[in-house]
C-alpha cells in the first residue's frame, strides 16, 4: 500500500520546474518521470490514498491514537526535502504495489487458487528456491551486519568484548523498509485541535516543540531523523564463561509512536551489547569501584555511537526511504530510555542525590522545587575542570556541588546537537507505576467502600476499553 503523505511529497516533486523550490523546500532533479507519477497515483488511488489534485499540506479532520481531533497540521517549511529518487529501489516498489493491486489473478503471485492454498497450508510466501533467493535479494530490506570489538579500560587488566551494530546503518535499515512508509514523517509539524490553531496537540516525536526548533539548527531541506537510545542494566545476558551483557536499542522518531511501541513490528532495533565488569574481590573502594563500571559503559556506549559522531553537521547523511525517494537525514540523539539507576549513570549525575535533568539537591528531591536546567555544555566544562585537579578527592570536592559524577570522557560528547539531560525521559514504570498506580491501588481500598469501588472502577475500564475485559476490580491492578 502506497504513503498518502508521500503522495504529497511526490505530488510536489513532479508539478516543479526545473531548480524551482516548492513550499516544503523540495526541487526538481528530473530522476521521476511522468508515467511512474501517474503510476503511483493510480495505486495510491486504488488503495484509498488521495490524489495530486486533492492532496495538500491542510488535512481533513483525522484522529490521532489517543482520540484527539486534528483539524489543522503545519509543516516545516525548510524540512524534509527530495533530493532525488533511487531507480531501483523505485522500480522494486512499484513492481510490489502493482503485484498487490492486480486484478487479473486475484491469487498473484500464485499461479492459481490450488497454488495458493498449498503455499498457505505451508505457510510459505514464495512458490520455489529461485524465487525465495529473489525475494531475500531484491525485496527485503538490508539487515545491518554485527561486528566484535575487544576494548579495554585503565585500573584494570581485562579485556571485554563488546558486540554492536552501527547505528548509521541500523537507521538507514529502518528508514529503508516498506513496512514503516506509512508512518514516516519527514518534517516537524505543529498539530491543532481547531481551525482557530488555539489548541495544540503534542501526540508525536515529531509534532513537538524540540523537533521544530532543533530543525532550525539544520541546514534548509534537512531532515530530522530523532535518534531514540534505550537500554536494561536488568536484562543481563550470559556470554562465553563468566562474561556478562547486557542489551542497547535504537529507533527513530519519525515513525509512529503507534508502530514504534508494538514489538511485532521491530521498530526497535538491537544495536549492542554492553559489556559489564565483576569486580567481586577486587581490593577496590566503593568511589574507584563506581568510576571503574562507569569508564566501561562510556567507552562501549562511546564505541557504539561512534558513527553518528562522524555524521557531518553540512552533510548529513543520505536516507532511500521504501519507494526509493531520496533525502538528507541528520541523526540527532532526542531521547534516551532508562531507568534513574541508568539515568545518572548515562548523565554522568549522582544517583539518589539530584536529578539527571535539572540542578535540585538531595534534600529538594521528591518537593516540586524546579530546579535550573542542566546543559551537557556546561556539565562536561565541570568534569573536564574537575578531572585537572591535582588529586582525585580535590576532583570530585569540586564535582559535589554540581551533582555530578567524575566520567572522563563521557559518550555524549561530540553528538550533533545533543543535549543529554534533555533526552532523559520518564521512568514510567517505576517512577509513576510502581510508585505512584501500585500505591493507589493498595491505599484506596483501606479508604473506600471495595464493593462500590470495584463497580466504579469496573465500569470505567470497560468505557476506556471496549474490548474484552475481565471484571476482577480494583484490587486485581495491584496483582
Amino acid at each position: 500500500m502506497c504513503n498518502p503523505q508521500n503522495d504529497v511529497e511526490m505530488r510536489d516533486y513532479r508539478e516543479l520546474g526545473d531548480q524551482d523550490d516548492d513550499h516544503l523546500g523540495n526541487q526538481d532533479g528530473g530522476d521521476v518521470d511522468e508515467a511512474e507519477l501517474d503510476e503511483i497515483e493510480v495505486l495510491q488511488h486504488k488503495a484509498g490514498s488521495p490524489s495530486r489534485a486533492s492532496a495538500g499540506l491542510s488535512h481533513q479532520a483525522k484522529r490521532n491514537d489517543c482520540g484527539d481531533p486534528i483539524l489543522v497540521v503545519e509543516r516545516h517549511p525548510e524540512a524534509g526535502r527530495v533530493l532525488r529518487c533511487d531507480v531501483a529501489t523505485h522500480a522494486t516498489y512499484m513492481r510490489t504495489c502493482h503485484d498487490l493491486q492486480s486484478e487479473v489473478n486475484q491469487y498473484h503471485p500464485f499461479l492459481d487458487e490450488g497454488d495458493y492454498e498449498v503455499t498457505n497450508k505451508l505457510g510459505l510466501s514464495y512458490k520455489n528456491a529461485r524465487a525465495l533467493h529473489q525475494k531475500i535479494d531484491h525485496e527485503l530490506p538490508g539487515v545491518t551486519p554485527w561486528r566484535r570489538s575487544v576494548i579495554q579500560i585503565s585500573g584494570i587488566n581485562e579485556e571485554f568484548e563488546l558486540f554492536m551494530q552501527d547505528p548509521v546503518e541500523s537507521i538507514k535499515e529502518l528508514w529503508a523498509n516498506p513496512a514503516y512508509l506509512e508512518h514516516l514523517t519527514y518534517a516537524p509539524e505543529r498539530r491543532f485541535a481547531d481551525e482557530e490553531k488555539s489548541e495544540r496537540i503534542y501526540d508525536e516525536l515529531m509534532s513537538g516543540d524540540w523537533a521544530w526548533e532543533t530543525q532550525t539548527l539544520l541546514p534548509d531541506g534537512a531532515t530530522l531523523v530523532p535518534v531514540i537510545l534505550s537500554s536494561d542494566k536488568t536484562q543481563l545476558c550470559q556470554f562465553r564463561g563468566d562474561k556478562t551483557a547486557y542489551p542497547v536499542y535504537l529507533t527513530i522518531g519519525n515513525i509512529s509512536k503507534s508502530i514504534r511501541r508494538k514489538p511485532s513490528f521491530r521498530a526497535q532495533k538491537l544495536i549492542g551489547y554492553l559489556p559489564t565488569v565483576s569486580l567481586d574481590g577486587k581490593d577496590l573502594s566503593t568511589d574507584n569501584a563506581r568510576l571503574i563500571r562507569a569508564q566501561l559503559f562510556h567507552y562501549a556506549m562511546g564505541v557504539v555511537t561512534s558513527s553518528l559522531r562522524a555524521v557531518s553537521p553540512t552533510d548529513g547523511i543520505e536516507l532511500t526511504s521504501g519507494d526509493g525517494v531520496v533525502r538528507l537525514g541528520f541523526p540527532v540523539v532526542a531521547a534516551y530510555v532508562a531507568d534513574y539507576l541508568e539515568q545518572a549513570l548515562v548523565t554522568c549525575t549522582r544517583y539518589s542525590q539530584t536529578c539527571p535533568k535539572c540542578s535540585v539537591s538531595k534534600d529538594e528531591l521528591g518537593e516540586h522545587v524546579i530546579g535550573d536546567p542542566r546543559h551537557q555544555e556546561q556539565s562536561i566544562r565541570t568534569i573536564h575542570r574537575a578531572s585537572r585537579q591535582s588529586t582525585r578527592a580535590r576532583a570530585y570536592a569540586a564535582l559535589k556541588d554540581h551533582g555530578l559524577n567524575l566520567f572522563p570522557g563521557p559518550f555524549f560528547i561530540g553528538l550533533l546537537h545533543c543535549n543529554i539531560h534533555d533526552a532523559i525521559t520518564p521512568d514510567i514504570l517505576h517512577q509513576i507505576y510502581q510508585s505512584l498506580v501500585k500505591h493507589l491501588c493498595g491505599w484506596l481500598p483501606r479508604r473506600s467502600c471495595i464493593g462500590e469501588l470495584d463497580a466504579w472502577f469496573d465500569h470505567t475500564v470497560l468505557v476506556i476499553d471496549e474490548s474484552e475485559h475481565e471484571e476482577t476490580g480494583i484490587e486485581g491492578m495491584s496483582s
